[in-house]
């Protein structure tokens, strides 16, 4: 787990000092309002990407489970397998509900983030 969280440090480190480098390369404060902005805008896109990935990794560990199940019940429980698969389908479900509630009640993709503006 420890190995896990390094690797996400690392990431996360390596996407703020690419953003930091785009930053670096604007020429006025505008510029780099809007770059900021436009990298703003991914982070959505971005958050369920890696909530359709953890829906994937608890999917794949729940049918692992369940194979364990299957070769020998005494040592494994099937509600552990069962239970992976259901956080699992859940997750990959979550970003599409998100969008159905936020097309329900009206809020357009463009009401997220607005962009700052120099005058």
């Amino acid at each position: 787990m420890k190995r896990w969280l390094r690797r996400g440090g690392r990431i996360a480190a390596m996407v703020a000092g690419l953003s930091a480098l785009r930053l670096a390369g604007a020429v006025s404060i505008g510029e780099m309002a809007e770059t900021g902005a436009d990298d703003l805008a991914e982070i959505p896109a971005l958050i369920s990407i890696l909530i359709y990935i953890a829906g994937v990794v608890f999917l794949g560990s729940g049918v692992l489970k369940l194979k364990r199940f299957n070769e020998n019940s005494r040592d494994q429980g099937l509600g552990g397998a069962i239970m992976t698969m259901a956080v699992g389908a859940g997750l990959l479900a979550l970003p599409s509900v998100f969008e159905g509630i936020s097309d329900t009640f009206g809020v357009d993709d463009s009401a997220t983030i607005e962009k700052p503006t120099l005058q």
